[in-house]
């Protein structure tokens, strides 16, 4: 019986050392990984940097572009074209905010007035009706038609 316990004995003193040795080199990895030897990493962005001093770059530089501030009396054009573009400027007409909400029918006078906002107030519009300078001259399936300073604007509604 003593032969039993001197190899179960044997055992646990064999397991304990297994263990010890197992534990010995997790200790050693956790230790490697968190003290680095600065040696190391100066080693290798210096070998980075030689590495990358050898290659060459091979590009060139081309000045060969206009100036754009160099001003030609090709570019600038005769007195035609830019009285031309004067006058289409200033044909130019800024339109108030025009929205068409829907539509009234009236049977007994068998008329249609239109809610119209303009700059954010609402007016109900016949066709002839002038508001603010805007005329509806023109109501279509889709769209009414106004006049603003002379100039026309289709605005399209969706009947539902």
């Amino acid at each position: 019986m003593s032969f039993k316990n001197d190899k179960k004995s044997n055992l646990v003193y064999f397991l304990i050392f297994i263990v010890l040795i197992i534990w010995g080199l997790v200790f050693i990895k956790i230790n490697s990984y968190l003290i680095k030897p600065k040696n190391n990493v100066r080693k290798s962005i210096n070998s980075f940097a030689i590495e990358n001093l050898t290659t060459i770059d091979t590009f060139n530089l081309r000045f060969n572009f206009k100036d754009p501030f160099k001003i030609n009396k090709r570019t600038v054009g005769n007195k035609k074209n830019v009285e031309r573009a004067i006058n289409q400027f200033e044909q130019f007409v800024a339109w108030p905010g025009i929205q068409v909400k829907g539509y009234v029918y009236s049977e007994k006078n068998n008329e249609q007035k239109f809610v119209v906002i303009i700059n954010n107030k609402s007016y109900f519009m016949k066709i002839r009706d002038t508001i603010n300078g805007i005329t509806l001259i023109k109501v279509e399936k889709d769209s009414i038609l106004f006049i603003y300073k002379n100039k026309i604007k289709k605005i399209f509604y969706s009947v539902k």
